[in-house]
């Protein structure tokens, strides 16, 4: 079995939530997932804009930095696959198949650019160390660990939280932002009273939304129960048709049929 790392995420938290099983074997037993060709095309945006937003982008066009960053993130994901999913085309594919590997190296310069536009364009203005910074606040005696992706104010003053996304999903709800809300606020003091994502294929800042519900009680009772039943071994499994299509480990999953994983004990 895997160490518990010394702090909870955010990440961590609704994967629990979502299918207890498939964190069991993912973040205890350490089953490696089936790559996916989104998780590098997502790490390069983050980066691109990332390097943009620090201005460390040496002289370079933000689409030479894409293509950098999606090369990086891709060779990566090799280094780290089993040997089975060590070529690319065997990877998970959304979109129906059609957002393979080229798709993302036409849409991400796109994407990146359509992000400079749109930060040139707003009257928002990033905060100090407001790209990226880890923070670490203890919440109902949680360690928990995040990396806020922007923490901008507007001509107004009003802090604002934001996450960019690359899927093409909605967001179920504000809790991530919620989560991050929390953070800032214990650690910088900075309360930012809303927030929102950024949609890279729309180019644009969805609507903000208050954040008012996501105090510091209320996130932290979802991490410290999350805490308590994991360190139990409380893992319900999420039992339903998402199994077939969405789950990466259903070889490993015996609610699905599937074989114990060698080294699940």
């Amino acid at each position: 079995m895997k160490d518990r790392p010394p702090y909870r995420s955010y990440s961590q938290l609704t994967e629990w939530m979502k299918c207890g099983e498939s964190f069991r074997l993912t973040r205890r037993v350490g089953v490696k997932e089936k790559p996916s060709v989104w998780l590098p095309g997502g790490t390069a945006f983050h980066n691109t804009t990332e390097r943009y937003d620090l201005d460390s982008l040496h002289g370079m066009s933000i689409t030479s930095v894409w293509h950098e960053e999606l090369q990086a993130a891709i060779e990566e994901q090799i280094n780290n696959a089993p040997v089975e999913f060590q070529d690319p085309s065997t990877w998970r594919v959304a979109g129906r198949g059609k957002e393979t590997l080229d798709w993302w190296r036409e849409k991400g310069p796109e994407w990146c650019e359509a992000y400079v536009r749109w930060r040139e364009a707003s009257d928002l203005q990033l905060v100090e160390n407001g790209v990226e910074a880890e923070l670490m606040p203890q919440l109902s005696g949680v360690l928990v660990k995040m990396y806020p992706d922007r923490v901008f104010v507007d001509k107004h003053g009003q802090a604002l939280i934001v996450d960019l996304k690359t899927g093409s999903s909605e967001q179920p709800s504000s809790l991530q932002l919620g989560v991050y809300r929390v953070g800032v606020a214990k650690l910088t003091g900075l309360d930012a009273e809303w927030g929102a994502f950024y949609s890279a294929r729309k180019g644009a800042l969805e609507p903000p939304v208050r954040l008012d519900q996501w105090t510091e009680e209320r996130i932290g009772a979802l991490f410290a129960t999350f805490d308590e039943q994991e360190r139990a071994g409380q893992y319900l499994p999420n039992i339903g048709s998402h199994c077939k299509y969405m789950c990466s480990v259903k070889q490993w999953c015996v609610y699905q049929g599937g074989t114990p994983h060698p080294e699940d004990e």
